[in-house]
């Protein structure tokens, strides 16, 4: 296991062979000097697990993007309860067995299923949901497939909203929000194959993005990173990194090299230091489910379809320039008790990785329920 003081690495081997790879992490607050501890789950008791997270990453991260979250939420964790939360690698990527050959459709449910099992590992009967960007469609597909197994609460972070396509005749009708973003409107248009346009988009993330980390400068990327985000973001970005954003890179680098070797089974014994390939086309398939349907994967946004939930908070910077604001606003007039809430100057990266302090109210007082 590695435990760098934020995440534990994991893995879980299924009785159909499959290997579900996943981080987690206990908060628990110190009542006696207001602290925080981040402890290994396994070394907890279920009975005193009191609220527990799922966290759905965007496209191209990993498990390994719960150490960012943390960084951010634990230095203002208040919940009396212990929280557990759980990042899992989705199938065919890091260590998570692959699913070849299959289509969106069947990704999506297995995605889900995979956290099913790491749940019924815990003992969680209900958790709630918080995702970023293209996690979204994992979370609201979790929540309508399984409403029994959530608590009714979803968070979300620069939400990515799926296309809607209808025939009415002999024409297909595309029914989406209007966006301004280029790279969402061009993934949303079906102009280009869907699976040609996932290929070359999980390549340059899988390559390009850590040979620029890897080999520019170190100052160079920190700055570039920075000049995208507001002036407030900028402020977190210090508070949770302070001086000179090694720590940062050092953290971008993991979360885009995840190692399955690392990971501690937690249901079967050890064989040996075996090194664990390392599945890439989950990476792809990620990609592959933003640029569908609702209709090809069997999700609706309708409130006649999806489960009514407690709450559903959305946070959207303004200057959004990745995702529009306008699906965020599509899903708060589409769906029952959502609530919207803009960051002015928000930037789409900023929004994720130094969400605003309304994101850490809302995790504070839903996990405190």
């Amino acid at each position: 296991m590695e435990d760098n003081g934020q995440i534990c690495l994991k893995v879980y081997h299924r009785a159909d062979g499959r290997d579900i790879h996943y981080a987690s992490s206990i908060l628990r607050r110190q009542v006696s000097n207001g602290s925080t501890q981040l402890l290994d789950p396994s070394t907890v008791d279920p009975g005193r697990i009191g609220v527990c997270w799922v966290l759905f990453y965007q496209a191209g991260p990993n498990r390994r993007l719960l150490e960012s979250a943390l960084a951010r939420y634990s230095q203002n964790f208040v919940c009396p309860k212990d929280a557990l939360f759980l990042c899992l690698n989705r199938p065919g990527k890091g260590g998570s067995s692959s699913l070849v050959g299959t289509c969106e459709k069947e990704y999506l449910h297995q995605a889900s299923r995979d956290v099913i099992t790491i749940l019924d590992h815990y003992e969680i009967e209900r958790t709630n949901l918080v995702y970023m960007c293209a996690g979204s469609s994992f979370a609201y597909h979790f929540a309508s497939c399984y409403p029994e197994r959530t608590t009714g609460h979803i968070i979300g972070m620069s939400s990515w909203v799926l296309r809607s396509v209808e025939i009415d005749g002999d024409k297909t009708v595309v029914k989406t929000p209007e966006m301004n973003s280029k790279v969402h409107k061009l993934a949303m248009s079906g102009w280009l194959p869907k699976g040609l346009l996932a290929y070359l988009g999980s390549g340059l993330t899988r390559i390009m993005l850590p040979v620029v980390i890897n080999n520019l400068p170190e100052g160079w990327f920190v700055d570039a990173f920075k000049k995208e985000l507001s002036s407030l973001e900028n402020e977190e970005f210090e508070k949770v990194y302070p001086g000179d954003g090694a720590r940062f890179l050092d953290m971008m680098r993991r979360l885009y090299a995840d190692r399955p070797e690392d990971s501690v089974s937690v249901n079967e014994e050890s064989s040996g230091n075996l090194k664990i390939p390392c599945n890439q086309d989950g990476d792809a398939m990620d990609l592959a489910v933003c640029m569908s349907s609702q209709q090809e994967l069997g999700l609706s946004y309708s409130w006649e379809t999806f489960p009514t939930q407690e709450e559903i908070l959305l946070f959207h910077g303004e200057c959004d320039s990745m995702v529009s604001i306008a699906g965020a606003q599509y899903l708060a007039r589409t769906l029952p008790n959502t609530t919207l809430f803009t960051e002015p100057y928000g930037s789409h990266q900023g929004g994720m990785l130094f969400y605003p302090t309304k994101v850490i109210d809302a995790l504070n007082r839903i996990s405190s329920k």
